[in-house]
């Protein structure tokens, strides 16, 4: 499968410390399992899309993708990929505070992640994990966010994780 190429390829340039390869749907942080993780560029556009559809019916204004938010959700993703857990400040700064270390300043940041089993369906069950969860939902909610970052990864143990970069 051309995937399992890519990945194996993207481990290599990854272990030569080489930026994250995304390329014919595949995405790799240098994980060797084979995670089935959704494209990317889709994923990120149906998530904004049903970001913005539930921030309507709650009477809140849409996101905009932030290409710059997305870069560092994908730095995120793939430290994130590697370490047990889920742990929001395992690097020891809050989300606002690694925005800042890139050079943007903001007065509100979130960061929802999930690390799911792979599949055809893995984005959707991400954005009801995200939906269905208080603070991720809140996050989801929250009128101060205007900007949103996305990015997904598959880990090292075969599941693949969606990183989402909130904020004003």
């Amino acid at each position: 499968m051309i995937c399992d190429r890519i990945k194996r390829v993207a481990a290599l340039l990854a272990s030569l410390s080489v930026a994250s390869v995304i390329a014919f749907g595949c995405q790799s942080s240098g994980a060797t399992a084979a995670a089935e993780c959704p494209d990317v560029r889709l994923s990120g556009q149906w998530i904004l899309e049903a970001a913005n559809r539930l921030r309507r019916q709650n009477g809140r204004n849409a996101l905009i993708d932030d290409s710059s938010l997305d870069r560092i959700a994908l730095r995120r993703a793939n430290k994130m990929a590697v370490a047990a857990g889920l742990d929001h400040r395992a690097d020891g700064l809050t989300p606002a505070q690694r925005l800042q270390r890139e050079g943007i300043v903001r007065n509100a940041v979130g960061e929802n992640a999930v690390r799911l089993a792979g599949g055809a369906d893995f984005i959707r069950r991400a954005f009801a994990a995200w939906s269905n969860g208080a603070q991720e939902r809140a996050n989801l909610l929250d009128a101060s966010f205007v900007r949103v970052g996305f990015a997904q990864t598959a880990t090292t143990d075969g599941d693949c994780l969606a990183l989402l970069l909130l904020s004003d």
